[in-house]
C-alpha cells in the first residue's frame, strides 16, 4: 500500500446539530489523534492527515 493524504473532508451535519470534536483512527494505532475542525454553512470541514489503507473519522456531537 502506498500512503496518501492529506485528505480534505466535509459532511453536511444535522441542522440541530453542535460540533465537540473530531477524531482520527486505524487499527494500527495506539490511540486516536484530534482533528482541528471547522464548522461553516451547516457543513463540518476537517483534514484527514495520512490513510495507508483504510480508517475511520469520528465526528463527536454535543449533547444538545
Amino acid at each position: 500500500p502506498i500512503p496518501v493524504g492529506p485528505i480534505q473532508a466535509q459532511m453536511r451535519l444535522p441542522a440541530d446539530a453542535r460540533v465537540d470534536h473530531v477524531e482520527w483512527c486505524y487499527p494500527e494505532m495506539q490511540q486516536a489523534v484530534r482533528l482541528a475542525h471547522d464548522v461553516v454553512d451547516g457543513h463540518i470541514l476537517f483534514s484527514i492527515p495520512r490513510l495507508i489503507v483504510h480508517g475511520m473519522s469520528v465526528i463527536h456531537l454535543q449533547p444538545a
